[in-house]
């Protein structure tokens, strides 16, 4: 695991990182990236690399 976030739906976090181009991009090498629903509101979203 390299980082862990929690965004809104559009992929922004509370401190107003915006984080969608990282999840959906195709860009940053061999990853994966994973997504749970918090709540309504909030997503938490795991990134790993080697």
């Amino acid at each position: 695991m390299t980082q862990i976030v929690t965004v809104d739906d559009s992929g922004m976090a509370a401190d107003g990182t915006d984080y969608w181009n990282q999840i959906t991009g195709t860009g940053g090498g061999e990853r994966i990236t994973l997504q749970t629903c918090i709540n309504d509101d909030y997503n938490l979203i795991l990134f790993a690399s080697k």
